[in-house]
């Protein structure tokens, strides 16, 4: 069951907000915190962006390292009413 909290009196649930890879080579072979700061900063300055940190709470970041491409997968994910993640749906696009 997905968790959900109220925002403003609304109910809200966590989404992915965000998503992207990164190769394994970009990290000199480790995870490393600071190398992704520059593509969620860079994302945060996009229009959806700009709206996941308005309007979303509770934004986190999680990686998990895919073994058969070498890549790292990186998702935010944060909490939203329905109303807000159908208009991030919208301007996504």
């Amino acid at each position: 069951m997905t968790q959900k909290i109220l925002i403003d009196g609304e109910v809200a649930q966590r989404y992915t907000l965000h998503s992207f890879r990164m190769a394994h080579w970009e990290f000199g072979g480790e995870f490393d915190d600071v190398a992704i700061a520059a593509p969620l900063h860079e994302w945060q300055q996009t229009p959806p962006g700009k709206f996941c940190m308005e309007k979303g709470r509770m934004l986190e970041y999680h990686h998990s390292q895919d073994y058969s491409s070498m890549h790292y997968n990186v998702i935010v994910t944060g909490y939203m009413t329905e109303r807000d993640y159908t208009f991030l749906s919208l301007i996504k696009d």
